[in-house]
């Protein structure tokens, strides 16, 4: 009898270096990124993604509309941060009034008061840069100051 053969090792796999090719991204236009974007919300409206709804709950601090009304008379009908570059009202209510925002410059849902010194009378464009510009933090600071001012002139022009 023959002894039975042992499985011979396999030779390890040969390695191969091939060359380096990049990716080369091409780099879409604002045209064409606008085109395949809309292109996604159709698809998104055709499968019917755009009637899910989610539901939320929020929890905000009562705001005293005496002191909004109170910011919107000091102002006149005018965005109140000095750096505006249109101070003239944007546009106007079916009521008639200036469209403003009064805003908290110490956010009154962190604590800040509902007060005519922690708030001031914004436009639109004034409000969405000390909310959302990248220099929001320094027009903060800065409004918060413009606020306490105009506040104690508001109050020594009543004495």
């Amino acid at each position: 009898m023959q002894p039975a053969s042992l499985p011979q090792p396999m030779a390890p796999p040969r390695l191969v270096a091939l060359p380096f090719q990049p990716r080369r991204l091409r780099v879409l236009s604002d045209a064409e990124l606008y085109a395949k974007w809309m292109r996604q919300a159709e698809e998104w409206e055709r499968t019917g993604r755009d009637q899910r709804r989610a539901e939320s709950t929020a929890v905000h601090r009562v705001r005293n509309p005496l002191v909004r009304k109170a910011v919107l008379k000091r102002s006149k009908g005018r965005c109140e941060n000095p750096r505006c570059r249109n101070p003239e009202p944007v546009g106007y209510t079916d009521n008639g009034d200036p469209i403003l925002e009064v805003d908290h410059v110490v956010e009154h849902a962190k604590g800040g008061r509902d007060h005519g010194s922690n708030t001031i009378a914004l436009c639109p464009n004034c409000h969405a840069l000390k909310t959302r510009g990248r220099d929001r933090h320094e027009l903060g600071t800065f409004l918060r100051g413009e606020a306490q001012r105009l506040h104690q002139a508001a109050s020594s022009r009543s004495q």
